[in-house]
């Protein structure tokens, strides 16, 4: 198996790690989610502790990116699904560098779909900066209407 010691290109690592995913459990890593403020943090020290445990006691490499996955997924949609709630709107758009791993994409629309939420993702536009980069502008644009 490939280990990413380093990032040989952008993305090589996280691909490397979606490569291991298969979809064998549903299990996910232990995170909290903390309102500071009205800005949510994800706090995944409980995450890293657990993988790290994983990965000491030879858990397979599948199920741990599974976990991870799953955990991703599951704080992503459940912070879209906090923003949405407080925005009164039943519509989300997610984009990002995390959303060109599909398995990523596929779970968290899942999840924003079962919870009445309709996810929006990028299919014209790139998912890193530059579909980041217009959606600030859609934003701006929207403010200054």
């Amino acid at each position: 198996r490939q280990v990413a010691m380093q990032n040989y290109y952008e993305g090589y690592a996280p691909m490397l790690l979606e490569s291991l995913a298969k979809g064998v459990t549903d299990d996910k890593y232990e995170f909290d989610i903390v309102d500071k403020h009205g800005k949510y943090v994800i706090n995944i020290k409980e995450m890293i502790r657990a993988i790290v445990a994983d990965i000491d006691s030879g858990t397979d490499v599948n199920i741990i990116s599974d976990k991870f996955h799953n955990t991703v997924a599951d704080f992503l949609s459940s912070l879209a699904i906090k923003v949405a709630e407080s925005n009164s709107s039943d519509k989300i758009v997610v984009s990002g560098g995390c959303f060109a791993n599909r398995r990523l994409s596929l779970l968290i629309e899942t999840k924003l779909n079962r919870s009445g939420i309709r996810c929006y993702q990028h299919c014209i536009l790139p998912c890193g900066d530059g579909g980041i980069s217009a959606g600030q502008v859609a934003i701006a644009a929207a403010q200054m209407a």
